[in-house]
């Protein structure tokens, strides 16, 4: 018994060490999936060209290339392509449209020839019963006057009830044409009230115009002062100081570009190069700048490369999120919400 016991025992615990083994690779597979989504970065790349007309194409990929966006504009055409392991998704979705249109039809034809057959088959049974056997007709041919003497009959019925029936609209019109007294005044009493109703409906309506005109002012009060508050100040710059943040790590690593541009007057190619060199701490050296004081022109191109970690604009919600900011102006539009 004792030995049965500690071979149970050491089935269960053997079957309970690969349980764990199994749960932990698991968790250990799922911290892989998020670390991988979370850290691999969304890659993205474009060039664009003017040279008269505008020529541009850029990739967008994320996990290794797994996932990837690729969009295309030449002459006014543009292209697109979403592949997921090199999978094009938008033409795996025309074809099954394309199928399920083809099946359609197919279908559409089915039921046509169906009722084609139907028909066929219907023809030579309505072809004999019209046709009808010799004593039939002799029966339909000895009906025909005791049906042409009723038809008179109801025919002549008709007729009555046709004069009945006018005579009666005549008497109506006629006591409807002698206009009496009293509709007379209360004609007059209409008239004479026109004026006065007329008058009552402007004024309504200027009441209810005015009253929206206030409610209105109200409303934009309202929205005022909550866009004043502090609350709402406070928010927008914590939104100014991370879209900042994010506009700083989603710019482009890679940026290269020359442009060629002028004006056609001097003095107007000088203040835009002037404009243009302002920005120069923003783009680096990577982009040229050549200006034509001589002819009125505008060519050039441009590559750019970055990527961005969706780490990144995670951490930028969560410190929105957690902010006392975001509270307060939870709260403040909650208030506005209920105020409105």
């Amino acid at each position: 018994m004792g030995i049965a016991l500690t071979a149970i025992g050491a089935f269960l615990l053997k079957l309970l060490q690969i349980i764990l083994m199994i749960v932990l690779c698991l968790l250990l597979f799922v911290l892989a999936v998020v670390c991988l989504v979370l850290f691999c970065p969304v890659c993205y790349k474009g060039a664009a060209e003017y040279n008269g007309s505008l020529w541009a194409k850029g990739r967008v990929s994320w996990l290794f290339s797994i996932l990837s966006v690729t969009f295309s504009y030449q002459e006014g055409k543009t292209d697109s392509k979403i592949r997921i392991f090199g999978i094009d998704i938008l033409k795996v979705l025309e074809r099954r449209q394309k199928h399920g249109a083809d099946i359609e039809k197919q279908e559409q034809a089915k039921e046509k020839r169906k009722r084609r057959g139907r028909r066929q088959e219907r023809q030579p049974d309505l072809e004999a019963s019209e046709a009808g056997t010799p004593e039939e007709e002799e029966n339909v041919l000895a009906e025909i006057p005791d049906l042409e003497t009723s038809q008179i009959q109801e025919e002549r019925e008709a007729v009555q009830t046709d004069l009945l029936t006018g005579e009666i609209q005549e008497e109506e019109k006629e006591q409807a044409g002698r206009p009496g007294i009293e509709a007379f005044f209360q004609r007059i009493r209409e008239l004479l009230l026109l004026p006065w109703k007329k008058i009552k409906a402007f004024f309504k309506m200027l009441r209810q115009i005015f009253a929206k005109i206030k409610s209105r002012a109200e409303w934009a009060g309202k929205i005022w002062e909550f866009w004043r508050s502090e609350s709402t100040q406070g928010m927008v710059c914590i939104l100014k100081d991370n879209v900042l943040h994010l506009l700083g790590k989603i710019k482009p690593r890679v940026l290269r570009g020359r442009i060629f541009f002028g004006t056609g007057d001097p003095c107007t190619t000088g203040q835009i190069l002037g404009a243009a060199a302002i920005l120069f701490a923003a783009w680096g050296k990577g982009v040229k700048v050549v200006p034509d004081f001589e002819e009125a022109r505008f060519e050039g191109e441009l590559y750019i490369k970055g990527r961005i970690s969706l780490i990144t604009l995670l951490f930028i919600v969560i410190r929105i999120l957690l902010s006392n900011e975001w509270k307060q102006f939870r709260y403040s539009l909650d208030q506005l919400k209920e105020a409105l």
